[in-house]
């Protein structure tokens, strides 16, 4: 099973237009689109967005998250987990990306597959970072969708750069996107609280019997050395 794309948990703002793009790109068979902007600016938020655009036009979808990734080996395990590529046995003993491309070359992609990379800029001009394509390049059904802070500088790479939101006036994009996170924020807050309110009255009650039964507890006590000292005065 791929691994799938998330669903943000807020709508995306103000990105209309790149989303439309980067689907446009896809629809016309681009093998490498790369998602490039400075941290902060919805990248991922784009990526995900188009991936689902894309899903809902045929495509089957896959989702690698490469923010902890740092080697080719690493690079092509990540690959082949997202597209559940089966690996060899003798994965151990020979070079993992010749391993995985031959794998990923094997097997039929039907009706065409995305394949959503994401975080890839600490990968994107080191000699781990050009196992990524060689991954895909037997299997010409397989498209990338990168997203990075800086350009992947291959042949094939089609940019599609995101600048920050426009924010004049009130009703611009990133006040907007501002307003959204605020009430997202408010919402989990309040969920929490709720949560936690929830945890905290079988704890209070439990609390609340264990203080009535020390009392008791105590108050027995009591009268029994009270009796023990009248039968011993008497």
């Amino acid at each position: 099973m791929l691994i799938p794309v998330p669903h943000p948990a807020t709508p995306l703002v103000g990105r209309s237009e790149e989303v439309a793009r980067v689907v446009g790109l896809v629809r016309e068979g681009a093998r490498l689109v790369s998602i490039i902007g400075i941290g902060g600016l919805g990248k991922t938020r784009v990526a995900i967005a188009a991936s689902h655009r894309a899903a809902e036009e045929g495509l089957d979808v896959a989702y690698c998250d490469v923010v902890a990734v740092h080697s080719a080996a690493e690079v092509a395990l990540a690959v082949a987990n997202a597209l559940d590529v089966e690996l060899p046995d003798s994965l151990s003993r020979r070079d993992p990306v010749d391993l995985v491309a031959a794998a990923i070359a094997r097997r039929d992609w039907g009706r065409g597959t995305l394949l959503v990379v994401d975080n890839f800029e600490h990968l994107a001009r080191t000699r781990a970072g050009e196992a990524l394509p060689r991954l895909v390049s037997g299997a010409p059904r397989i498209q990338l969708l990168v997203t990075s802070r800086v350009a992947l500088e291959r042949p094939e790479e089609l940019r599609v750069p995101l600048a920050p939101l426009a924010c004049a006036g009130d009703d611009s994009p990133a006040v907007e996107l501002l307003l959204a996170r605020t009430r997202h924020a408010a919402l989990a807050e309040a969920w929490r609280a709720d949560w936690g309110r929830s945890r905290a009255s079988p704890r209070a009650s439990m609390a609340s019997r264990s203080r009535s039964s020390s009392r008791r507890r105590a108050r027995t006590s009591s009268r029994r050395s009270a009796c023990s000292r009248s039968s011993t005065s008497a």
